[in-house]
């Protein structure tokens, strides 16, 4: 559901931003403290429930290309920590004293920003929620056959009924993340242009929203 160049274009950005957020020490550290006053802040809105075990401060995680489930654990870590990451990527920029470096965290961070990022993060956090049951079961030595055969059948299922009836409720969260976020949304019904090298195999009467 996500092409070759999108998913190439999700790694690049998270790749920059778990080099610098979640780097050891002083990163990390602000990572923490813009995270839990966030998590302050949402409270104080009554954005969020306040029960025990609720609301801890965490860290992002790291993205795993070997482990899907660990990688559905990353996607999840940067929704959740988007305006903590956001906030730090920032303070980066600003503190940068190396130039190359400032370009690269300018780079990612216009990147998370961007319609396009926010809409794969979101499609990628949707299908691994589907197929990851699945996916554990899978890696799991001790995995009974007949139950992985029905998680296969019930997987599928699911997949199909996102694909034919997910695209209203997608398109809404992800619409609303921008705008919380302060995030441009495109005109879904503009003509699109292709970006990365794509254009010479671009259909003119192609719509954005039927591209995405």
């Amino acid at each position: 559901m996500v092409d070759e160049a999108r998913d190439e274009f999700m790694k690049e950005q998270m790749a920059v931003v778990f080099r610098y957020v979640d780097a050891e020490g002083f990163c990390n550290e602000q990572l923490k403290v813009a995270n839990a006053n966030e998590i302050a802040r949402l409270i104080d809105l009554e954005e969020l429930e306040t029960r025990n075990g609720l609301n801890q401060i965490g860290t992002l995680q790291r993205p795993v290309e070997i482990r899907w489930s660990l990688h559905f654990r990353s996607v999840s870590s940067l929704l959740r920590m988007f305006t903590s990451t956001i906030e730090v990527l920032q303070n980066i920029i600003d503190d940068a004293i190396d130039g190359e470096h400032r370009a690269e965290v300018e780079s990612a961070y216009e990147g998370l920003i961007s319609f396009e990022f926010v809409f794969i993060l979101h499609l990628e956090k949707e299908t691994m929620e589907i197929t990851d049951k699945l996916c554990q079961a899978l890696q799991s030595q001790s995995e009974d056959i007949l139950n992985a055969m029905h998680l296969v059948s019930s997987t599928k299922t699911l997949i199909q009924k996102f694909r034919d009836d997910g695209w209203d409720d997608l398109l809404t969260t992800v619409i609303s993340f921008c705008e919380k976020h302060c995030i441009d949304v495109l005109d879904m019904n503009a003509r699109y242009v292709a970006r990365r090298g794509r254009a010479c195999n671009q259909q003119d009467n192609v719509t954005i929203e039927h591209h995405y």
